[in-house]
């Protein structure tokens, strides 16, 4: 479009296959009803994905826990989905913004710290998200935390809340 992104248009899926390096600006055409994209390998986000007025509904991570998801910059989706993947931060200001899912997810925050600003579920078996690196994973807001957060992190203050998070775990 004019504004130098990829637009989505309707309830169109953009399915990319293999490991891919999306270097450009992808939005829906219509905010959070619309729109979805799924990665089915390793992905390096160079631009933001969605913004904070076209959210959309899902962006999806069917990796597996060989693939490495590499962010450097947002994304804006109602509902952010990450398999068995590694999600690596790599550049600093990072955020997902939306509910987030992940399946046995390890987060790498050892190059940026990453900022979620929603809920978090695991829907694995150990219902773990592993985290690791010398930066923050950030939880900003009343987050519902439904995983148990395993850090493997270097500095004590690596995991961090913002606001009075609601951390439910077994």
């Amino acid at each position: 479009n004019a504004n130098g992104a990829v637009t989505i248009k309707g309830g169109e899926l953009l399915k990319l296959d293999g490991d891919n390096i999306i270097d450009a600006r992808i939005v829906p055409d219509t905010n959070g009803i619309n729109g979805k994209i799924e990665f089915t390998g390793g992905a390096t986000i160079m631009k933001p994905v969605g913004d904070h007025n076209l959210e959309f509904n899902v962006v999806k991570f069917t990796t597996d826990n060989t693939k490495v998801v590499t962010l450097n910059d947002a994304i804006h989706a109602q509902n952010i989905e990450f398999g068995e993947s590694t999600v690596k931060a790599n550049a600093a200001g990072i955020t997902l913004n939306g509910e987030i899912t992940t399946n046995g997810t390890s987060f790498d925050v050892s190059g940026s710290s990453l900022t979620v600003t929603s809920n978090v579920t695991d829907i694995s078996v150990n219902k773990e998200v592993t985290v690791k690196g010398d930066n923050a994973l950030i939880f900003d807001g009343n987050n519902v935390i439904n995983a148990k957060l395993m850090p493997e992190i270097t500095d004590s203050s690596a995991l961090r809340f913002t606001g009075e998070p609601v951390l439910n775990y077994e």
